[in-house]
């Protein structure tokens, strides 16, 4: 049994085939029955005995210094001030949210949120992702305030960054000291204000 995504049902597997994915974790591959779709179910079988595994891929050389702000205005005036040692981003606000069609608050479970990336912010973390890989270090320098604090922690789990690579700055003004300032001393992400952010978040959709 598989996951078809078109008909949102587990079905059984049509015409099966064992593959190993592009970081060689192996899997079986075949066609949804009712809808045609690809369908994918992780994991060894007996049918993977004998198949070449696929070279794991190679780790990318990680260097230079990425910035994420919230505004692509912001992005181009803090790339300014910071100069070519640096790589500024926009995430355009918020990267993840809860999930529009449902409550996507467990009330049973210590009301645990359920986020999700909107379809309309997927190209844009997509984008991100790819200059987090190729960065050793990451500078949330999303707004000084809850939201901007919790845009920082869902930047970190959207586009994958790491603890080793996040640098939390704060500045309170687009000025040449203020972002020196801030980026001589880098700190970790809030998360009482986080937690703030989330339970306003989480009221509002129960109200």
């Amino acid at each position: 049994m598989a996951y078809c995504v078109k008909c949102k049902e587990k079905r059984e597997l049509n015409a099966p085939e064992a593959v190993f994915t592009k970081k060689g974790v192996p899997a079986t591959k075949g066609k949804c029955p009712v809808c045609g779709t690809t369908m994918f179910r992780m994991g060894e079988t007996e049918a993977h005995k004998g198949l070449p595994r696929p070279d794991p891929p190679q780790r990318i050389q990680r260097d230079g210094k990425l910035v994420i702000v919230e505004s692509p205005a912001k992005a181009r005036t803090v790339g300014r001030f910071l100069g070519k040692g640096y790589k500024v981003r926009a995430s355009i606000g918020h990267v993840r949210d809860l999930l529009r069609s449902k409550l996507s608050v467990d009330v049973d479970n210590d009301f645990k949120p359920r986020y999700r990336v909107p379809n309309e912010k997927k190209e844009v973390v997509k984008e991100l992702k790819a200059e987090v890989e190729k960065a050793k270090e990451v500078y949330l320098a999303t707004d000084p305030d809850r939201e901007g604090e919790a845009i920082a922690w869902h930047l970190m789990a959207a586009a994958g960054i790491t603890k080793e690579q996040a640098r939390r700055v704060v500045f309170h003004e687009i000025t040449q000291g203020a972002i020196a300032e801030a980026f001589s001393h880098p700190s970790d992400i809030n998360m009482d204000l986080v937690d703030a952010q989330q339970a306003r978040r989480i009221l509002d959709r129960l109200v």
